[in-house]
């Protein structure tokens, strides 16, 4: 299924693959895209500020990435 973010007005426009939950009212819409906005500012402003660090969610390099050699950091 298509995950993703819709204004519930577009309920109706016949849009396959979306869940309920997909669909969202005009505020939870907005803060939704507020919230990605600011998150992305954030990692913007790291990398503009040469923060730049291998830190990945959990802190280790997950086993399935295959861009581990971009990081360079050792796997075990």
């Amino acid at each position: 299924r298509a995950r993703g973010l819709l204004r519930l007005e577009a309920k109706d426009d016949g849009i396959p693959g979306f869940a309920k939950n997909d669909y969202l009212d005009e505020d939870a819409f907005w803060g939704r895209v507020e919230g990605a906005r600011e998150l992305a500012r954030g990692f913007a402003q790291r990398i503009q500020a040469g923060d730049v660090l291998h830190d990945p969610k959990g802190g280790e390099c997950p086993a399935w990435c295959d861009l581990w050699r971009m990081c360079r950091i050792r796997r075990a």
